[in-house]
């Protein structure tokens, strides 16, 4: 059976309220808010078409800064970066229209320490349309193999690989060869 009435998180006992946001444990007499805010100042957020601005239309982030006369270039860099930090930690829904889609594939070249990584880049384009939706790169050490791009492949939700009919890429030996194992 569920109680109707809370008991204090502390021993145990019955509560009762007081004032609007604190309550009270009968026993003990500790007291504790049933909303806690955060402690501190607030945090100061740029809005998300700052976001957009400096990454689609080019603005420069001195821009923005000159707006804000009260805050130096460097802090509005560091929350410009936590800005960005929140929007990449985003959970990313990819909505693409229903049919067949055509995968593009390609890689680019980096040296890391001496040593060669690739940037495995993936776009699916529906067959009817123009559009391309980019997925989440993969970067791995070494050149670029079949092996790695099996890899790079097999982190495409697996609903949409069954969708893929076609794929574009650039001449590398063993991109018919995946093409054949992903039918």
């Amino acid at each position: 059976m569920v109680s109707q009435h809370a008991n204090s998180p502390c021993c145990g006992a019955r509560i009762r309220r007081y004032g609007g946001k604190r309550r009270q444990c009968l026993n003990c007499k500790k007291t504790w808010s049933i909303r806690p805010l955060r402690r501190g100042r607030r945090r100061k957020r740029l809005p998300n078409e700052t976001l957009l601005k400096v990454i689609k239309q080019g603005y420069p982030l001195k821009h923005f800064a000159r707006r804000r006369p009260h805050l130096k270039h460097i802090t509005f860099r560091h929350h410009f970066r936590n800005l960005l930090r929140s929007f990449v930690a985003r959970p990313r829904k990819i909505v693409l229209p229903p049919g067949p889609l055509v995968i593009l594939l390609d890689g680019l070249w980096f040296q890391f320490g001496g040593s060669p990584w690739v940037l495995y880049q993936m776009a699916l384009k529906p067959c009817a349309g123009a559009t391309a939706i980019f997925l989440d790169p993969a970067l791995l050490p070494g050149r670029e193999t079949r092996v790695n791009w099996e890899t790079a492949v097999a982190t495409i939700p697996e609903d949409l690989q069954q969708r893929v009919v076609g794929i574009a890429v650039d001449n590398l030996h063993g991109m018919r060869l995946l093409a054949r194992c992903h039918h």
